[in-house]
């Protein structure tokens, strides 16, 4: 989806933040990062599928939390399931010009999905991602930016502090 296809959302009141927490009861979701500056909801043309996106920073780099209802739940057959992160990572990284530098099994007491990493050539950059099935909603955590902001604890921080409510 191109920058162009975002439309600016201003109903921040399914949102609440904690000291260092972002908590979005809409997404049912809450991660270390400070309040969303952009918060946006985005539709591919020609679909019904719609994209909740909550970001912060910019500069050096930014975070971000995207996620996506689907009709169907996640996969229930593991190669499906597998083909569908598989096509997610390609995809975005297509999105933003780069490749998929690497990709893996990532879990932690209640998640469990992928995660991946692309290069940013023409900016000099890259990107970390996580992507998560939770019953019908596909979740994208994802830092982007600098090698150095990409790479530093405080990336980590974040994508380690993602929780769902269940």
């Amino acid at each position: 989806m191109s920058a162009q296809a975002y439309a600016q959302n201003s109903k921040t009141e399914h949102s609440k933040t904690e000291p260092g927490r972002f908590v979005s009861q809409s997404g049912r979701f809450s991660i270390q990062m400070t309040k969303p500056n952009y918060e946006a909801v985005a539709q591919s043309t020609g679909s019904d599928d719609v994209q909740h996106q909550f970001v912060s920073g910019f500069g050096q780099g930014m975070f971000m939390v995207a996620y996506q209802d689907h009709d169907d739940p996640k996969p229930s057959d593991q190669s499906a399931q597998e083909r569908s992160y598989r096509l997610f990572a390609t995809t975005f990284a297509k999105s933003i010009r780069g490749s998929v530098q690497s990709y893996s099994g990532v879990s932690d007491d209640q998640l469990s999905g992928r995660q991946f990493e692309c290069d940013l050539p023409q900016q000099g950059g890259k990107s970390r991602s996580r992507m998560f099935w939770v019953g019908h909603r596909f979740y994208h955590v994802l830092a982007m930016g600098t090698k150095a902001f990409v790479d530093s604890d405080k990336t980590e921080i974040f994508l380690d502090s993602f929780d769902v409510a269940r």
